[in-house]
């Protein structure tokens, strides 16, 4: 079910405990989204990036694990301690890392709602800085693509 919402919404909330699979189903779809949509950027932003390139970063290795033939597709750029960057040679680029300025198709905001002393989200970055940034819009032969669901907004988090 997560995989068809962030393939056709622009604006998906996921909610669910820990240990349900959300980054991962999220991920996995982000992954084919790269490939249904060439030259698609998505970003994936959260509370602390290190935390969430480590999350991305696992899912990649699980992914890989299940889905081997999907991941030929990709090369991973970057896979360090804070920052996770995958592109495929068709042009998508997924990028998770502390980023500024960059314009991209999509976001996902991991742990959206969550409120820990220390690994708060920061909401207000997230209004000033990146979703400003999600911006690009997909276009077929210059004009809009009808069925890409355009400056996507998603967010998984724990209630």
């Amino acid at each position: 079910m997560n995989i068809r919402a962030v393939c056709r919404y622009s604006d998906t909330f996921i909610d669910g405990g820990r240990g349900t699979l959300k980054s991962y189903s999220h991920f996995l779809a982000n992954l084919v989204m790269m490939i249904l949509y060439p030259g698609i950027k998505l970003q994936y932003y959260g509370p602390s990036m290190k935390q969430t390139a480590l999350i991305i970063s696992d899912a990649w290795t699980t992914v890989q694990q299940n889905y081997p033939e999907l991941c030929k597709y990709f090369t991973v750029s970057s896979n360090t301690e804070a920052r996770f960057i995958l592109n495929t040679k068709f042009g998508s680029l997924f990028s998770c890392e502390n980023f500024r300025g960059l314009n991209a198709s999509g976001v996902t905001n991991e742990e959206f709602a969550q409120e820990e002393a220390g690994n708060k989200f920061n909401h207000e970055n997230y209004r000033k800085v990146i979703s400003p940034a999600i911006r690009i819009v997909r276009k077929v032969n210059k004009e809009r693509d009808p069925f890409f669901p355009q400056v996507q907004h998603h967010y998984v988090t724990n209630p």
